[in-house]
């Protein structure tokens, strides 16, 4: 289970979704929060990362604005993504690789995983 904050949902309702993207979506449970809602949904982390790109445009770029709420609910859902892959990492392996840890990984500073082993990670963990 990971919570998707609403107005990420309420882009990706509107989104171009592939059909195992749209049941993910239509099974979530929405749970109030204060003046908004969050969306409860349940996927393997593969899924999580696809939704996570379909909602790009959130963060701006390509010569369309952002709103400042749209962008904080996208790195939201990211940290929470990320956050549930640490702890899942914790008990299957290797942390899953960052822009920052690549870059430390080609200085050559601290252990992290690489792609196969990522690939192979991902694999046998679900959210």
């Amino acid at each position: 289970m990971l919570d998707m904050p609403g107005k990420v949902a309420c882009f990706l309702r509107a989104a171009e979704l592939d059909d195992t993207e749209r049941a993910v979506l239509d099974r979530g449970v929405t749970v109030r929060r204060r003046q908004g809602y969050t969306l409860r949904v349940s996927a393997v982390p593969t899924v999580h990362r696809q939704l996570l790109v379909r909602c790009q445009p959130l963060d701006g770029g390509q010569g369309v604005p952002a709103l400042p709420a749209q962008r904080k609910a996208r790195r939201e859902y990211e940290d929470r993504i990320t956050t549930r892959l640490r702890q899942a990492a914790g008990a299957a392996g290797p942390l899953p690789t960052t822009p920052i840890s690549r870059a430390m990984q080609s200085a050559g500073t601290g252990p992290f995983a690489t792609a196969p082993q990522l690939a192979t990670w991902t694999a046998k963990t679900a959210v």
